[in-house]
C-alpha cells in the first residue's frame, strides 16, 4: 500500500529538505571535486533524514514502519540526487567553458600572485571566474604568458567603488600584501 507514504509525503519533503540545509547541499560548488562534494553532501543530508523520519516514527506513527521501505528511498535516493547533482555540475561546466554564466571578477594586486590567480581562471574556466582586470598603484614589471593578451589595469586601488559599478564586479580577489585599509 502507498497510501500512508503519499499521505507523509511533505512531512518526509520536509525534513530532506531540512537536512540539505543544515548540510549546506543548496550552495554551488565549483573546483575539481565539486562531484564527490555533492555525493558527500547528499550521503550526510539523506542520512540525516533517514534518521530523522525512524526517530519521529518512533513517537508517533507517521509512516508505516517499514525497515526495507527505509533502506531503499535512502539508497535510491542517494544514487538518483547524487546523479541528478552530477549532471547539473556537467551542465554548469559545459557553460561556463562557453562563457556563460561566469562571475564578473577583479583582482587587487597585479603581482605574481594575483597574475597566477588570473591565469588560472583563463586556463579553467570551469572555476567559473572572468577576470575583467587588476587594480593596483602601478603597473607589473612584468605580465606572465598568457595574460600578455588579456592583462588590463583598470585603475588604481582608490577607485575599487567606481570599477566595481562599471564593469559590474561580483567578486574580488586580493592578491596585494600591503594594504592600508
Amino acid at each position: 500500500q502507498i497510501e500512508p507514504y503519499l499521505a507523509a509525503y511533505w512531512f518526509v519533503l520536509l525534513i530532506v529538505m531540512g537536512s540539505f540545509f543544515v548540510f549546506q547541499g543548496y550552495q554551488s560548488r565549483r573546483g575539481f571535486l565539486a562531484g564527490i562534494d555533492e555525493c558527500v553532501v547528499v550521503i550526510k543530508a539523506m542520512s540525516l533524514s533517514i534518521l530523522l523520519i525512524v526517530t519521529f516514527n518512533f513517537v508517533t506513527q507517521i509512516i508505516p514502519s517499514s525497515r526495507g521501505v527505509f533502506v531503499n528511498f535512502w539508497l535510491v535516493a542517494i544514487v538518483v540526487l547524487s546523479c541528478f547533482r552530477m549532471a547539473i555540475i556537467r551542465i554548469e561546466r559545459f557553460s561556463f567553458t562557453r562563457g556563460i554564466g561566469l562571475k564578473k571578477t577583479l583582482i587587487i594586486g597585479a603581482d605574481s600572485v594575483g597574475q597566477d590567480i588570473a591565469e588560472r581562471m583563463y586556463l579553467i574556466p570551469s572555476l567559473g571566474y572572468c577576470c575583467m582586470g587588476f587594480l593596483d598603484d602601478a603597473p607589473p614589471e612584468e605580465i606572465h604568458f598568457h595574460l600578455t593578451d588579456r592583462f588590463q589595469l583598470l585603475g588604481n586601488i582608490e577607485q575599487v567603488q567606481l570599477v566595481c559599478l562599471e564593469y559590474g564586479i561580483e567578486s574580488i580577489f586580493i592578491s596585494k600584501r600591503d594594504l592600508s585599509r
